[in-house]
């Protein structure tokens, strides 16, 4: 009898996985994101040129800040001396592209040919949608084949664009995705100011209450707290709480926060009880006006009533700035769910 209960004692658990990515998809008038993206390839390997270690230092910074052996205070300090040199390259980027929210669109001649030679046609909005959904297709069903896809900027994303398996729910800028396979939906929980889309799900392999919510927050300095970080703040506190009160065994929530590590934005979560993965850092954006890679877009999770873990998996086939791989002028994120 003993060895029986020994043999019970030490058989291991067993602890569900599930995967998650993170995509904000890009949807600016005319296709500008992805034609940013393709103008900010150019210009960081310009300015690895003259200034190689600048990248790198400021993904050190809010590496340390993550991991809170630097205070968000003292990583603006060390951030500060990078952006210095932001004035400058802010002018060069609009000499390869106009900004965005001004019409025509205009580019650096040399970059539009790359881009033509891409798209296997002149450049016209009609040409880059053809090649974007191409594009879309593969990273899909190739690249984020994850059980659930929160996506933000989703407007060019439709059925079409994903393997048949998955269900999609879209109020047109906010999406989430969902394996059928795996996932029975419940219940489209809310929409707080068509900044967030939460979805309740039963996962059908145990049966367990999975809780997803994709975010785009309003932005703002994303280093620094002020004014205009209030309202992103209030999505962000809306959201989790309306999670909160549907109750879940486990709650997911992939979002563009527009926010690095530096800003006390990213508190909040933590305040709910979430967490993230700090090893997984990697940059999923050049912000417009420091041109420096940032990382905004997050995902976090959390489990009532089980230990878990969440393991960030680098998307290293998709590149950011990258006109072949990516879709947009955001790296996605993807990551391993255990609890």
């Amino acid at each position: 009898m003993i060895r029986y209960l020994l043999i019970l004692i030490f058989l291991p658990l067993t602890a569900t996985e599930l995967t998650i990515a993170s995509y904000n998809c890009g949807a600016l008038p005319n296709h500008y994101d992805y034609l940013r993206a393709v103008c900010m390839g150019s210009l960081v390997e310009e300015r690895n040129k003259v200034e190689p270690q600048i990248f790198k230092e400021a993904n050190r910074i809010e590496e340390l800040v993550l991991k809170n052996l630097l205070s968000k205070e003292e990583g603006y300090q060390f951030l500060e001396s990078l952006l210095e040199t932001a004035p400058f390259w802010q002018t060069q980027s609009l000499e390869l592209i106009t900004p965005y929210n001004k019409r025509p669109i205009k580019m650096d001649p040399l970059i539009q040919e790359r881009l033509e030679a891409h798209l296997g046609a002149p450049w016209s909005d009609e040409s880059v949608e053809k090649t974007r959904k191409e594009m879309a297709r593969h990273i899909f069903a190739e690249e984020l084949s994850a059980d659930i896809l929160c996506l933000q900027e989703a407007n060019l994303i439709d059925s079409s664009l994903l393997p048949i398996d998955y269900q999609l729910v879209s109020d047109g800028a906010i999406a989430l995705a969902f394996s059928k396979s795996r996932f029975q939906l419940v219940e489209v929980v809310n929409r707080v100011a068509k900044r967030s889309l939460t979805l309740l799900l039963e996962d059908q392999s145990n049966g367990n209450r999975v809780i997803a919510s994709s975010l785009h927050l309003t932005g703002c300095n994303p280093y620094r707290e002020g004014e205009d970080s209030t309202k992103g703040d209030w999505e962000l506190t809306e959201t989790l709480a309306a999670m909160e009160e549907i109750g879940a065994d486990l709650y997911l929530i992939g979002m563009d926060s527009n926010v690095t590590s530096l800003h006390p934005r990213l508190v909040i979560p933590f305040q709910f009880g979430y967490q993230l993965d700090t090893e997984d850092v990697t940059p999923t954006c050049t912000n417009p006006h420091s041109l420096l890679h940032t990382r905004i877009d997050w995902i976090m999770v959390k489990a009532p009533h089980n230990p878990c873990k969440i393991i960030g998996i680098e998307m290293k086939s998709i590149g950011l700035n990258e006109m072949y791989s990516n879709i947009s002028d955001h790296k996605p994120i993807y990551s391993k769910i255990k609890y």
